[in-house]
C-alpha cells in the first residue's frame, strides 16, 4: 500500500522529509545486502565442512581397507604351509596310486587360518587384541552417537568381524535406553558362527542401525553376559554406570568374561575414565579413550 501523501506547509519540510525517506531506503538496502552476504558465507562454510567431513570419512575407509588387506595377507601367510602340505600329499597319492584323500575342509581357507593353539582365535576391536571363541560386541547408539561417532563404530565393528575365524562365535548388541541383541534367524537371541553368510547378514543389520534416545549401559552389559562369552567389547560415549552397577556386573560375570571398554569423546580426555574404566579393570579388560573426530586415540 502506498503511503498517504504528506501535506507540507513549507518547502524546507518537504526537502527534509525526502532526505529522510532516502536515508531509510538506503539503510534498508544496506541491511538487506548484509543479510544476503551472511547467508552466502554460512552456505559456503557448510559446504567446506561437508567437504572436510567427506574427506575424513574417505580417509578412514581407506585406512580400514588397508588394514583388512594386511589381515588377509597375514591369514594367507599362516595358511600357506597347510596348502603346500595338502598339495604334496595329493601328488604323493596320485604317484603311488594309494587310496589317500585330502578333504578341502581340512585346509585353511583365506578366512580360516588356523590358530596356533587350536582353541581360541584372535579378535581385535579398535586396536585392543584378545583371543576367544565367544565374543559379544556392545555398542552405544544413543542420540549423542549420531553422525560420525556411530559411523566409525560401525566401521570398526565390521572390520573386527572380518578378522574372525569360522570356529569363533559372536553377537552384536546395540543399545540406548533399551538393549537389543541381533537376531539373524528372526527368532531367538544366539551366538552366531563367523561364517561369510552370517557376516554378510550382520553388515546389513548394522547398516540399518540409527542413533536416538538416551543411554542405559547396565541392561546391555547384563544381556551380553547372558551369552556366557569369553570377551566383551563395550563402546560408549557416556558415563551411565554406578558403583552398585559394577557390583551387579561382577556378580553376573559367571563366565569370567574379559570386558574391554572404549569411550568416544571430542578432543583429549580431560579426566579419568570413571566407572567405565573401573569396569574394565575389575573384569580383566582394557580401557581405551578415542577422539571420535578423525579417530585419534588419546
Amino acid at each position: 500500500m502506498d503511503e498517504p501523501e504528506t501535506i507540507f506547509t513549507r518547502a524546507e519540510d518537504r526537502i527534509l522529509y525526502e532526505e529522510y525517506r532516502s536515508a531509510k531506503r538506503a539503510q534498508f538496502e544496506a541491511d538487506d545486502e548484509a543479510r544476503r552476504y551472511r547467508e552466502r558465507e554460512h552456505a559456503a562454510r557448510l559446504q567446506r565442512e561437508e567437504r572436510e567431513h567427506r574427506a575424513e570419512l574417505e580417509k578412514e575407509q581407506l585406512r580400514l581397507k588397508e588394514a583388512a588387506s594386511e589381515r588377509s595377507a597375514e591369514r594367507w601367510r599362516k595358511a600357506g604351509p597347510w596348502v603346500c602340505l595338502a598339495l604334496l600329499l595329493a601328488i604323493v597319492a596320485l604317484g603311488t596310486g594309494a587310496a589317500f584323500f585330502v578333504r578341502v575342509a581340512d585346509v585353511p581357507t583365506r578366512g580360516q587360518a588356523l590358530d596356533e593353539e587350536g582353541i581360541a582365535g584372535p579378535v581385535r576391536f579398535l586396536g585392543i587384541p584378545d583371543k576367544a571363541t565367544r565374543v559379544v560386541y556392545v555398542l552405544d547408539r544413543s542420540g549423542s552417537m549420531a553422525g560420525e561417532p556411530l559411523q566409525l563404530a560401525k566401521a570398526e565393528l565390521i572390520a573386527s568381524l572380518e578378522s574372525l575365524q569360522s570356529n569363533q562365535q559372536y553377537q552384536v548388541i546395540f543399545y540406548n535406553t533399551e538393549a537389543t541383541a541381533m537376531r539373524l534367524d528372526g527368532e531367538n537371541d544366539a551366538l552366531y558362527s563367523a561364517s561369510d553368510v552370517n557376516r554378510t547378514k550382520t553388515r546389513q543389520y548394522v547398516n540399518g542401525i540409527v542413533a536416538d534416545a538416551g543411554t542405559n549401559d547396565l541392561p546391555a552389559i547384563l544381556k551380553a553376559l547372558s551369552f556366557q562369552p569369553e570377551v566383551i567389547f563395550l563402546l560408549t560415549d557416556g558415563e551411565g554406570l554406578t558403583a552398585a552397577d559394577l557390583g551387579r556386573i561382577r556378580q553376573s560375570n559367571r563366565s569370567d568374561a574379559r570386558i574391554h571398554c572404549v569411550r568416544f569423546g571430542i578432543g583429549s580426555e580431560l579426566a579419568g575414565g570413571g566407572y567405565i574404566e573401573r569396569l574394565a579393570e575389575q573384569n580383566g579388560g582394557t580401557y581405551l579413550y578415542c577422539d571420535s573426530r578423525g579417530f585419534r586415540k588419546g
